[in-house]
């Protein structure tokens, strides 16, 4: 049904803020939380898509209707994370596509004295 999905996530938006390494993507963040936009290849038209389902991790998804394609998720804290996009036609809806991100902060110094 959804053939664009598999190929889902192929063009975040993340991309540009993000690098690919040892089989998922990084992101560098100066500060949390920080938030992305993610970009997928939208369905044709004759698939019937009504709407896409774009969630991060466990929280509650985001609705997004066609012909729209993109979304935006906001990573809260450091770590693993994981990126899960759906879509619902008029007969069903299609497995979760997903993206394994791993976002990185600086750390705080600690036992830094400014004179």
């Amino acid at each position: 049904m959804i053939k664009t999905l598999a190929t889902l996530l192929a063009l975040l938006g993340l991309l540009l803020t993000a690098w690919w390494v040892g089989g998922g993507f990084v992101i560098l963040a100066q500060t949390l939380p920080i938030t992305k936009t993610v970009i997928w290849d939208a369905n044709d038209a004759s698939e019937g898509v009504l709407f896409y389902s774009l969630g991060l991790d466990d929280e509650p998804r985001m609705t997004i209707n066609a012909p729209a394609h993109q979304g935006s998720v906001t990573f809260r804290t450091p770590g693993v994370h994981v990126i899960k996009v759906n879509a619902t036609n008029f007969w069903a809806t299609s497995a979760d596509t997903t993206l394994t991100v791993t976002v990185i902060a600086p750390s705080s110094p600690t036992g830094v004295t400014i004179q």
